[in-house]
């Protein structure tokens, strides 16, 4: 499961969907939720390729990210990973502490057995990028 805010993953052909799919084509599925508000425009869930999934928030205002990832990610199969995209920013490093506690709070939910899917067992790993 990855956990990021760059939306060009929903843009067919972008650099970022090529890469993902790529990347996907090396693991057995890859579910990402990508934070986004209503103002991004009408994002849709989208099957990129059969092993890459992309899930938008679609959260109210950016404070809600993390209950609306909590919603898409509960009824989810547990991912073998959790990793988080930081967002860069160039006047704010290190990444904003809200979205250091959204992807840690995602990450233990999916750990603890959060996640309802058929592949059982907690996370092998979590990472922030």
């Amino acid at each position: 499961m990855l956990l990021g805010t760059d939306r060009s993953l929903f843009t067919q052909g972008s650099p970022l969907s090529e890469r993902m799919a790529r990347f996907a084509g090396n693991t057995h599925m890859v579910d990402s939720i990508i934070f986004s508000t209503r103002a991004h425009g009408v994002l849709e869930p989208r099957t990129i390729t059969s092993r890459l999934h992309a899930y938008p928030t679609r959260s109210r205002s950016r404070v809600s990210y993390g209950l609306a990832a909590l919603r898409i990610a509960k009824p989810m199969p547990r991912p073998a990973i959790v990793s988080a995209q930081a967002p860069v920013h160039p006047r704010r490093i290190p990444p904003p502490p809200a979205f250091l506690f959204v992807a840690f709070f995602v990450g233990l939910f999916c750990a603890a057995g959060g996640g309802g899917g058929p592949r059982g067992g907690p996370p092998a790993s979590a990472m922030l990028l």
